[in-house]
């Protein structure tokens, strides 16, 4: 799992975020390790918070998720 998480300081070359829900995020991420795309976690927790604070709604949105997991990276308010 250790070999799956990148600290958020060494930012270089190509790298995935996600958000790891139930199993499915696992083969992606080992298929991205794999091929040498470092992997960027997000805890699900911390997206539901941060949606919360950002339009104080918990409805889930496909579209302002990626927005948001995406936000939180480069704001290096993901805890890996």
């Amino acid at each position: 799992m250790d070999s799956l998480r990148i600290s958020a300081y060494t930012f270089s070359g190509r790298y995935g975020i996600l958000e790891p829900t139930g199993h499915y995020w696992f083969c992606l991420a080992t298929w991205m390790v794999t091929n040498g795309i470092s992997v960027v976690q997000v805890h699900p927790y911390a997206v539901r918070q941060t949606k919360e604070v950002e339009d104080n709604s918990q409805l889930k949105d496909d579209r302002k998720n990626p927005k948001l997991i995406a936000n939180l990276v480069k704001l290096i308010v993901y805890c890996g």
